[in-house]
């Protein structure tokens, strides 16, 4: 009887302990994944800051030659 008991409590234990590992990477996935969304976002920005700035250049050394 006391072993059926410890194995029950194990197996409770055991299946508590996956549910929140699911819930804790899910967490951890979301997170992730908007820290990803956020950088991404970042080096589009600095993309577009870089090819602004190129442009720029570029314009000044025509305006410059003429």
């Amino acid at each position: 009887m006391m072993l059926l008991i410890i194995v029950s409590t194990m197996q409770c234990i055991a299946k508590a302990h996956r549910n929140l590992q699911a819930i804790f990477n899910t967490e951890l996935c979301n997170k992730l994944h908007c820290l990803t969304k956020f950088q991404l976002h970042t080096v589009e920005e600095r993309r577009h800051s870089i090819r602004v700035s190129a442009n720029q250049q570029d314009t000044s050394n025509i305006l410059k030659e003429t």
